[in-house]
């Protein structure tokens, strides 16, 4: 889902300069914490008002949140050291980045899994607005 929008941020790249690439790792970046923090938004909403949330379903949220902080992590601290870099290699940001795409898609998806039809369906719609 949200992969596309680093793929998108990657190709628009393509043969730019290091600025440009690091521009598009940014946007990747802001895009999936962006889609990551509305479909969290949407399972505390769901959670407070239902009060139904299982121990094991809280428990696989709070699991793939926490991979996705991580890979959120190495990305930044990928995108500082290709801009430091006197041979900076987009090869090495492009993994990190479709590692925290690929987090943070399993994340939303786990979440709209979770939530009720209505409420999935809401977190889907305002995903689907946000613009790489």
């Amino acid at each position: 889902m949200k992969r596309i929008i680093l793929l998108v941020a990657l190709l628009a790249a393509g043969c730019a300069t290091t600025a440009s690439i690091e521009r598009g790792a940014y946007i990747t970046v802001g895009s999936a914490t962006t889609a990551v923090e509305l479909a969290r938004q949407g399972y505390i909403n769901h959670a407070n008002e239902c009060l139904c949330v299982q121990s094991n379903e809280f428990l696989r949220v709070q699991n793939a949140y926490e991979e996705y902080q991580r890979g959120a992590e190495l990305a930044g601290q990928l995108i500082v050291a290709y801009k430091q870099s006197t041979t900076p290699n987009p090869m090495t940001l492009e993994s990190a980045l479709t590692a925290l795409s690929d987090n943070s898609s399993n994340l939303v998806t786990i979440i709209i899994e979770l939530l009720p039809g209505k409420d999935g369906a809401k977190v889907q719609r305002q995903i689907g607005k946000v613009k790489p």
